[in-house]
């Protein structure tokens, strides 16, 4: 949060680099300690912006065994089938799916759950 001196900080920078005058500087500084929780917040998520324009919008999941492989006659391995539905900033949707065994998919949902930590994180 934001302390008095923080606001009067804000304040004297504000006069030093702009020409505005003293009180105007003085209300913008209570404007931004009255804000400063969405504009933290405004600010992550502008932040994450910068880094990727495409985020999830749907899922959709399977399970299939393989009966057979090229190499082997006889396998009966699970696989799950993964498809997740992107949209980009500009409306556009992509489609990318993903084959697991189960060995696979443990490992994905280990990392998946390290992003998670570290997002909660960056939320305030």
């Amino acid at each position: 949060m934001i302390t008095s001196r923080g606001k009067d900080d804000i304040s004297k920078r504000m006069e030093e680099s702009t020409s505005l005058p003293k009180k105007l500087c003085d209300t913008v500084a209570n404007a931004i300690e009255a804000r400063e929780d969405e504009i933290r917040k405004s600010v992550i998520r502008q932040t994450t912006n910068l880094f990727s324009s495409t985020h999830l919008c749907d899922f959709d999941w399977s399970v299939r065994v393989a009966l057979a492989t090229e190499n082997v006659s006889k396998t009966k391995e699970k696989l799950l089938i993964l498809t997740l539905y992107l949209m980009e900033v500009d409306g556009t949707k992509k489609e990318h799916v993903m084959e697991f065994t189960n060995d696979e998919f443990k490992t994905f949902l280990g990392e998946m759950g390290k992003i998670q930590t570290s997002a909660q994180k960056l939320v305030v």
